[in-house]
């Protein structure tokens, strides 16, 4: 029920009416700059600034990751990101000798987890590419 509430808290975030900005230092080669986020409600954003915002952050050219200023951002990172995401379905199917039909249960269960847990990642990015600009992604 937790994950659930913080889901829908985080989702209903995307529909807020207003704007935010985030400052924050960035580091590259020795060299610090204050970066400058912006997060726009989809609410308080027009329909010509939610597409600038779609076409620039699918422009594929992230250089940064926050952790290594030095590391692009690849698909194997994004990959790490994912997986770590959906290993816990293996723990529930791990759990069936106390189904009452586990036949039915388990393929049930573990197809619908990995549906719900697809679909979470995808309308979490699609609300997080069409809200924030190439800063903040």
């Amino acid at each position: 029920i937790s994950v659930m509430c913080c889901t829908v808290g985080v989702g209903s975030s995307f529909f807020l009416d207003n704007t935010v900005l985030n400052n924050y230092n960035e580091t590259y080669n020795n060299a610090t700059t204050i970066v400058n986020g912006t997060f726009i409600g989809l609410t308080a954003n027009t329909l010509s600034g939610i597409s600038e915002l779609w076409k620039s952050n699918f422009d594929g050219t992230y250089q940064q990751d926050c952790s290594d200023p030095d590391a692009p951002v690849d698909f194997f990172t994004v990959f790490g990101v994912v997986f770590s995401g959906v290993t816990g379905i293996m723990a529930g199917a791990n759990l069936s000798g106390e189904l009452k039909s586990p036949v039915r249960s388990i393929p049930l269960g573990t197809l619908s987890a990995c549906f719900l847990t697809f679909t979470t990642f995808i309308v979490l990015a699609l609300l997080t590419t069409l809200t924030c600009d190439k800063a903040l992604c």
